[in-house]
Parts: C-alpha cells; structure tokens; sequence
C-alpha cells in the first residue's frame, strides 16, 4: 500500500504542476521513477521489480508508438508525452492497477471534456483521480 500512497502524493504535484503549465519537468518524472522503484523494491522485491518494470515497459512504448502514428496521421497531439511519463512510475508500482487508473482516468477526461465544452485539458489531475479512485478501491497495493 505503501507504494500507491507515495504515487499519489506524486501525483497530486505533478497534477499542480500540469494544470500551471501544461507540462511535466524531465527531473520530476525522474524522481517519481526513483521513488517506484525504491517502494516497489522495498514492498515486493526485485522480482516485482523486474516483472513491473518489463510490463510498464512495453505498455508505455506502445502508447508512445501509437500516439507517434496518431500525430503522423492527424498532425496533432492527443496525449501529452508528460501524460505517458507520468504512467511509467505507476506502471513499475503496479502495471494492471496503472492501466486501470489510466482507463478511469481518460474516460473521466472525456465527461469533463463533454461538460465543459473543452478540446484540451490537462491530463494528469484525471489520472490522479484514476491512481485514487483504484487505491481506494484496494486494487494498487503490490
């Protein structure tokens, strides 16, 4: 449990931060990494690690890859790169509860999207509310 609590604290920040500016720094991706994996390690061990890391690794590329094509195809963005940075440490925590809260979380984008009559908001609060509603739910703990 540890792990997702520590994410969320992470991730109330990095969702500040996104709906400031719109972005998320390298250097703060990079501490959320840091801290996964120091928890997963800590919680789980090594072999979570490795499982957790090999999962996030090849979800993320394929959202990297198929957001690439998107904007090959449209000439626009859909998903920010800070959106799928900030999903890497949540996949090293934990990949299925990662996936889930990303699902809850674009799904919550689209309602607010529709209710407010806005094309682009900021993604992260939304996968903050994802990362929440699945940690209550007991479904993030390693």
């Amino acid at each position: 449990m540890l792990p997702a609590v520590l994410m969320l604290v992470l991730l109330v920040g990095a969702s500040i931060f996104d709906m400031r500016e719109r972005r998320l720094p390298n250097a703060y991706a990079a501490v959320m990494l840091a801290v996964s994996v120091v928890a997963t390690v800590a919680c789980a061990g090594m072999e979570a690690l490795l499982a957790n890391g090999v999962t996030g690794a090849v979800i993320t590329l394929a959202l990297v890859g198929f957001e690439l094509g998107y904007r090959r195809v449209r000439g626009s963005s859909g998903m920010g790169m800070g959106d799928i940075k900030a999903l890497v440490p949540l996949m090293v925590v934990n990949p299925s509860c990662a996936l889930m809260a990303f699902a809850v979380g674009l799904l919550a984008l689209a309602l607010a999207g529709l209710l407010l009559h806005r094309r682009a908001l900021p993604f992260l609060p939304f996968l903050t509310f994802g990362w929440l509603l699945m940690g209550c739910l007991g479904t993030c703990s390693v």
